[in-house]
């Protein structure tokens, strides 16, 4: 399994279902390839970033969020491999309480395969930051971070049997002001 990123390069923002149309195979009219699933995990999808012990509005250094996902797969031509791009699209904005005009979002990618019964094995998990700069006046930036991912597979295998999962890189903290939130 390799995971790589190329720092806020932007892929084309082409439509899901012209990217999910990219997952099929030209191995013959009977064969369906598909895409792994893509799963954003709800307590990571947003982040209230805190400085200092207060929790007031005034405490808030920043907030980030995952905007979107975007992602497209193709088969390796030997059939051993998928190779998947995804675009994760991040908002950072400036809090009361920042001082250095900048936001370190941390996000995670992980990828699970399916099991007959239960939760899917997480095969890898990787972790990865994007700064964002408040420049001037600015309170708020879009970050596009590109990833391109090898999912190796076994005969037999085929992309439905994996799931991508999504999430920021959260404290425990943080995690619980989420759930605090949601009730």
């Amino acid at each position: 399994m390799r995971l790589s990123t190329m720092a806020r390069s932007v892929l084309p923002l082409l439509s899901l279902p012209f990217l999910l149309a990219a997952c099929g195979g030209s191995s013959g009219p009977d064969v369906v390839r598909s895409c792994p699933g893509l799963v954003g995990v709800d307590d990571a999808m947003e982040q209230t970033h805190f400085v200092g012990g207060g929790r007031d509005l005034t405490d808030v250094d920043f907030t980030a969020r995952i905007e979107d996902v975007r992602y497209g797969c193709i088969y390796s031509d030997d059939g051993n491999a998928i190779e998947t791009e995804l675009l994760v699209q991040l908002v950072a904005a400036r809090g009361p309480a920042n001082q250095s005009n900048e936001a370190r979002v941390g996000y995670f990618i992980a990828v699970g395969e399916q099991q007959a019964q239960g939760a899917p094995d997480i095969l890898v998990r990787e972790a990865y930051q994007a700064t964002a700069e408040f420049q001037g006046n600015r309170t708020s930036v879009l970050l596009n971070d590109e990833l391109t991912m090898t999912i190796p597979i076994r005969p037999g295998q085929r992309g439905d049997d994996f799931t991508i999962f999504v999430g920021l890189l959260l404290d425990p903290e943080e995690v619980e002001y989420n759930r605090r939130q949601m009730r």
